[in-house]
Parts: structure tokens; sequence; C-alpha cells
């Protein structure tokens, strides 16, 4: 799976709230989303995740 992160299956899928409204995003797009996302602690913000179902 190249990048992507070992404990998820290729075609799994995240779903979230982004401020553009619900998304849906393969594995790769959500990596690559996070990626692009600044340090919490940069931020001035506390790290936070909330896993709902796996």
């Amino acid at each position: 799976m190249g990048s992507t992160p070992e404990s998820l299956l290729e075609n799994a899928k995240i779903t979230g709230y982004l401020p553009t409204g619900l998304a849906e995003m393969s594995v790769q797009d959500f990596v690559n989303c996070v990626g692009t996302q600044p340090l919490a602690e940069t931020a001035g913000e506390l790290a936070y995740l909330e896993i709902v179902s796996l």
C-alpha cells in the first residue's frame, strides 16, 4: 500500500466533517489531507482524535 498506514485496508473510506460539510475520503486522500495540516501544538491547540468505529 505504499505510504498508506498498514493498519487500514487499501479500499477503506474515512468519513467526517470538514468546513465544507460531510466528506468521504480514500485512505490516501485522508493521509494527504492530514499531512497538510499544522501540528496542534503549532496552532496553539490541544490534540484531539475520536475513533467512532472500526
